[in-house]
Parts: C-alpha cells; structure tokens; sequence
C-alpha cells in the first residue's frame, strides 16, 4: 500500500515540483511535504490503509503535531506540543539535528540560531548551545517537574530514530531517570552495554543496577555484577555473582557466571587457587576425568 500511495503521490499534478513523499521505515510511516496542505492530501492518500483493516491509522508530523483517520472515515488532529528551543538543547546538549526538528518548529531554530543562542553543526549533525552558560542558567530555572517531563518528551524523540546508536541508547536512559516513567528493564539494559562499550564505567554501573532492580531477571545480574568487575570494583562484582551462582542451577547461564568469577579471582582479585575451583565448570572433559 505505501508503493501504490508513493507512486500516486509521484504522479499527482499537485505534487509535481514539491519535496511531497511517503516513506515507510520499520513499523512507521513518514510524511513528507513543503506546506501544510500537501500533507493534507497525502493523508487522503494514506486513507487506503485504514481500508485494509487496522481500526485507526494515525501519522505523526512532527513538531506540527499528529492527525488519526478514525474507521468513520473522520479526521482528528493533535497540535504538537510546543517546546522551548534553549531548554530542550540545554537538556541534551549536544542534541542531533533531526530529533530537536521532531520537537520544535523550525521557524522556532531559525530564531534562535539568529539571536546565536544555538550553533548548528550540520556537517557533525547536532545543534548545541553557544556558551555552556545558557545551559547552567536555563536548568537552573527549571523545576523537576518541567526537568522531568522534558527529559520524557526528549527520550521519546530519540527512540523514533533508528537504528540507535550506543549514545542515543545512553541518553535516553539518562533523561528518563528524573522522570515519573516506571523503569523499562530491556532500555537499562541496553543502556548499560552501551555505557561499558563506550567506556563510562560508572554510569555503566548505575545503569546496570537500575536494570536489576526493575527486572530482576539473571541476565540483569550477570550484566551488574561484570559492570562491577570492569569498574574496579571486583569485591562487590565477586558477590553479586557469587549470590547470583546460587540460584541459577544448572543452566547455561551458571557457565558464563563461572567463566567472570574465574578470571576476577584469578586477576583482579589475585586468588588464583579459589579461581580453579571453576575450571571444572568451564572444562566438561577435565570434569569427567576428575
């Protein structure tokens, strides 16, 4: 349906000259045009997907706001929610380019660039404040409540950008932290992989404990416990393992808690006899000869 729409939109008389497009990436569908209007009729356009069944079709359109196709037939709009451009880059300072267009109008950018509040950096992709300054000052002013909630607003922007990269993985569990959102277990989780591959080991902690605590689950603990280890905190890793080991049983997961625990009893902790006793765990054939 979104080709048979792309190519009534390509062949349309009031679409010829126009940047006017429907693109369909993962589950979403982006609208494409230069004014308000053309949206209008892509929308129509996109009326052929309702018809195929799903009870409501809706197209997010960015800082504009969002329209739904109700099975009636009937249009509802929603106007965006409108963000101040110095408190949202002051936020997520740097922030990417095309997250802070989804949140802000761009006549609201095109301002503040001029008054030289903000720099955009269009070849590195991001806009960022022009003196560190701004931020300290527009923070400051902010309530945690207005924190919060911005830092939600932000983190949603972020996860419609796919794929994620490691630092948008990161931020967007920072910016959730303050927030009255419930933690989301597989987010902390990815964030906290992140944090280790970029080498910030103490918010790989944090973000790992956090993980743990909301989900519980033996892959949290292991991923809390390696967090430790790789934090130069291997007493503390050593035990959340070793508390971990206790309740596995026999599973595959009790192979990877014995191959951590070896290696930091054996190098971080320089206990190479206590190390051994979990050789035959990762060796089957020197268990069986044993």
């Amino acid at each position: 349906a979104v080709d048979n729409s792309a190519k009534e939109i390509g062949t349309r008389f009031d679409f010829k000259g126009t940047s006017a497009a429907i693109e369909l990436k993962d589950k979403d569908i982006t609208l494409i045009g230069d004014a308000e209007f053309q949206l209008d009729q892509i929308a129509d356009v996109l009326r052929t997907w309702r018809d195929l069944g799903p009870a409501l079709a809706v197209c997010t359109l960015g800082a504009a706001g969002a329209l739904a196709i109700l099975p009636s037939g009937r249009r509802i709009t929603a106007r965006g929610r409108r963000v101040d451009v110095i408190d949202t880059v002051a936020i997520a300072d740097p922030i990417e380019i095309d997250v802070l267009q989804s949140l802000a109008p761009e006549s609201a950018l095109h301002q503040a660039e001029a008054r030289s509040v903000i720099v955009v950096d269009s070849e590195a992709g991001y806009v960022r404040l022009a003196h560190p300054l701004y931020g300290e000052v527009r923070r400051k002013r902010m309530g945690a409540l207005q924190r919060a909630a911005l830092g939600r607003h932000i983190s949603d922007a972020i996860a419609s950008v796919n794929p994620q990269t490691p630092q948008q993985l990161v931020r967007r569990a920072v910016l959730i932290s303050n927030s009255d959102r419930p933690d989301d277990a597989e987010l902390l989780t990815a964030a906290a992989n992140s944090a280790l591959y970029l080498m910030d080991l103490r918010l790989a902690v944090d973000l790992a404990e956090r993980a743990m605590e909301c989900g519980d689950s033996i892959a949290a603990r292991i991923l809390y416990g390696f967090a430790l280890l790789t934090a130069a905190r291997a007493e503390e890793g050593e035990q959340v393992l070793r508390d971990t080991d206790a309740f596995v049983g026999q599973s595959a997961e009790r192979g990877h808690i014995a191959l951590l625990r070896a290696a930091s009893l054996a190098w971080n902790l320089g206990r190479p006899a206590d190390a051994g006793t979990y050789s035959t765990l990762l060796n089957p054939r020197r268990r069986t000869t044993d």
